[in-house]
């Protein structure tokens, strides 16, 4: 199986093999990894129903209208939700979330 490496300096494509049993073991370690975060993922009432409402398509604005707090406080609560999912956005959050069964559909 081959795989394309990106250089950053002179976008050029450089292949390097990279045998099967070794990409099945990086598989096991990222899904042991993600297993980890969700056993330890302890979601606060107020970050439940942030991601409930994340999940459901609302801005952080009107998230913070309906929970009736500052959008400042619904940015850390988001950062907080993130850090502990160990992703970096919206749509990985929403994406982990589902994947895992933290939210009702």
């Amino acid at each position: 199986m081959r795989i394309a490496i990106k250089s950053s300096k002179r976008y050029r494509r450089y292949w390097q093999e990279i045998p099967f049993y070794q990409l099945k073991w990086q598989q096991r370690l990222s899904v042991q990894k993600n297993d980890a975060i969700v056993s330890n993922a302890r979601l606060t009432e107020r970050q439940q129903g942030i991601l409930d409402l994340l999940v459901a398509g609302f801005r952080n604005k009107e998230i913070a209208e309906k929970i009736f707090v500052s959008e400042r406080t619904v940015k850390n609560e988001l950062t907080q939700i993130y850090n502990q999912f160990g992703v970096s956005s919206r749509s990985e959050a929403v994406a982990f979330a589902f994947k895992y069964g933290l939210v009702n559909e």
